[in-house]
This record gives structure tokens, sequence and C-alpha cells, in this order.
């Protein structure tokens, strides 16, 4: 809505995730990284790189909310929209971004479109019994499986039980993605690392074969049991020299 004595700015209020995330690293405008004179996070700031009127005065501010279930109304918006926005407007659970854009031809006569990349939804780490953001792919599948929750509510994933889902394999699995290798430039980095979204519209095969293509690797259900395996060199079963009993085939 817009707001101001001549109606000069224009706010809006856009969502970009169901569940809590950890912070946003970047801002893009029109696919330019933008800066801003303080923490995002923190209040609402102002750009200092971008989006200027023709006397050089900046023409956008934003704020992120990280969608704490503690978070609360923003202050900026009630005062904006007094009666209209009160502080009910919490959206705890949701990460959202507040922008609010000063009118002016030279600022936006090229178009505006926004982007965020950070580091998003929160997983357990089942080697440390901590939540927070990762970007081991064994890790995520494994939240995914359980299901990704605001509230108390999940929001997307399958609702597997802790029963469904061993933890010895899962740490296992967790460790082989986080291997350092070694590049042929020098240094190394983690075997394998995922990052991107994931949609309650996507089908679980579908999210599931993502998440396995991240690290070379495969879902296998056993018996009751799903575990994913990154793809690594694993010991045999059976050396190839020795001959198979009855008893290996029951």
């Amino acid at each position: 809505a817009t707001e101001g004595s001549s109606n000069q700015y224009w706010w809006r209020v856009i969502p970009f995730s169901d569940c809590e995330i950890s912070q946003v690293l970047t801002v893009l405008g029109n696919g330019k990284a933008l800066t801003f004179s303080g923490d995002i996070h923190t209040g609402l700031r102002e750009c200092t790189s971008h989006f200027a009127d023709e006397s050089g005065e900046k023409c956008l501010k934003l704020r992120i909310y990280k969608g704490t279930q503690s978070q609360t109304a923003d202050a900026d918006l009630i005062a904006a929209f007094a009666g209209v926005i009160t502080s009910d407007f919490r959206g705890r659970g949701i990460a959202y971004a507040i922008i609010r854009m000063t009118y002016s031809q030279t600022a936006w006569g090229g178009g505006f479109e926004l982007s965020f990349v950070g580091e998003g939804a929160l997983c357990l780490d089942v080697r440390t019994d901590v939540t927070a953001y990762t970007d081991n792919p064994v890790l995520i599948g494994r939240q995914y499986l359980k299901g990704f929750l605001n509230n108390g509510f999940r929001v997307v994933g399958m609702g597997a039980y802790d029963r469904s889902l061993p933890d010895a394999d899962y740490i296992a699995g967790a460790n082989e993605c986080d291997e350092l290798v070694d590049l042929n430039a020098g240094g190394t980095e983690k075997r394998y690392r995922m990052g991107g979204m994931i949609s309650a519209r996507e089908s679980p095969r579908e999210v599931l074969a993502n998440i396995c293509a991240a690290m070379a690797g495969k879902h296998i259900d056993r018996g009751g049991q799903i575990v994913l395996l990154p793809g690594v060199w694993r010991a045999p079963l059976f050396d190839v020299a020795e001959s198979l009993a009855d008893g290996d085939l029951a």
C-alpha cells in the first residue's frame, strides 16, 4: 500500500519462507548486489548503492524478519498504517522482507526485481543434537523426511518417525558429506554440499531425487527404515573370490 502526504511511499511485504531461516546474506536488486546502511535483520535500512533519484537521494529501505516464533509486529509498518496494521501482525514462523520505495521515475524507471540469497531453513544435526542452518545433503534430507515445522505444524516434508531414521547411518552419511577432499588447484572443500528451494508443490520423490543427486547417492528403504547413502566408495560385502553358501542366500 502507499503512504505519505502525497502517497510518495510504497510499502511491500514479501514472504519467502514458511519456516524460520538462519539469515539473508545478499539482497540482489535487478541482479546486482545491494549494500545497506546497517544490519537489515535489526531495522529498516537504507540501500546505499542503488535506486537513487535525480538528486542522489536514496529511494529504497528494507528489513528482514527471520521467521522466529518470538518475532513481533514491525514498528515502522504499525506507524505507517496506524489502525490497519496492529501488534497482531507478527508473522511468526514466516521469514519475510519489508521494503519501502520512495516514488521516483529516475530510481524505478528501469524496473525492479528483488532476490534474496542466504542461509535457509534449520535442520537437526544428529551428531550434535543442534538445530541450525546446514549445507549437508544428508542432514537436509533427514529433516525433509521428518518434516519442516512451523509452530508444531508440518509445512513441508514427509513426517517420518525418528525410529525410521537410524542415527548411526545418518551420522556416518553426514560425516561422509563433510569429509574434506583435495582440489586439483590446491586446497580442500567438503565432499558434498547443497542448497536451493524446497516447495510443497514438489512430490517427495522429486525432492529426494534432487537431494540424492546433490551427493551422487541414493535413498534406501530397509523394511521401515529409510537411509540416505552419499556416493562414496564402500567395502564390498563379499570378496569375488569367495563362493556363496546357501546361508548367504537365505
